[in-house]
């Protein structure tokens, strides 16, 4: 009988299992949102049709997800302060991934067992992993140019090599 995995791939899956069996086991650190919502939407209709956005909503750049996505993709129409999940479920902020995980299940799993994103503490055992807001905002998910540092000082003895008139060898 053939192994469907070549040897390497299963002695890697082998190593990642404690990782993987313990990836439940983390604290949630990062900025977490408070929404205001509920104040005004609590008395207004709800109007789940894809529009442009209206004050205090216009200066709000959502390119999430291309031209695809809709408010009401993640937020919940009835409860304003409260994130959609599959299956009907309603997560708060403080569980947003779950929300992530509805289109990028595979970077939430990768971020799960310290794959993507940042982690603080050990690798198998109590760890702190920062939320997905804390590298990315939810409207606009793609990051930004970051200029780069300037070059480190050169010692006052380093020399460019000077070029051969032989060539090289």
């Amino acid at each position: 009988m053939r192994w469907p995995l070549p040897w390497g791939m299963v002695g890697l899956l082998w190593m990642l299992l404690p990782t993987v069996a313990a990836a439940a086991e983390f604290q949630l650190d990062g900025p977490a949102p408070q929404p205001r919502c509920a104040p005004c939407h609590a008395w207004l209709d709800a109007d789940p049709r894809p529009r442009p956005l209206a004050a205090p909503h216009d200066s709000l750049k959502v390119t999430h997800g291309g031209e695809g996505l809709w408010c009401l993709d993640c937020h919940v129409q009835d409860q304003q302060e409260s994130l959609r999940g599959g299956r009907g479920a309603v997560f708060g902020w403080d569980a947003a991934h779950r929300s992530c995980a509805l289109c990028h299940g595979a970077t939430v799993t990768a971020w799960q067992v310290g794959i993507h994103g940042k982690r603080v503490g050990n690798w198998r055992g109590p760890r702190t992993i920062q939320a997905c807001r804390s590298c990315h905002d939810a409207h606009q998910p793609a990051f930004r140019p970051v200029p780069p540092d300037p070059a480190p000082p050169r010692s006052r003895f380093w020399r460019p090599p000077s070029p051969t008139p032989e060539g090289p060898p």
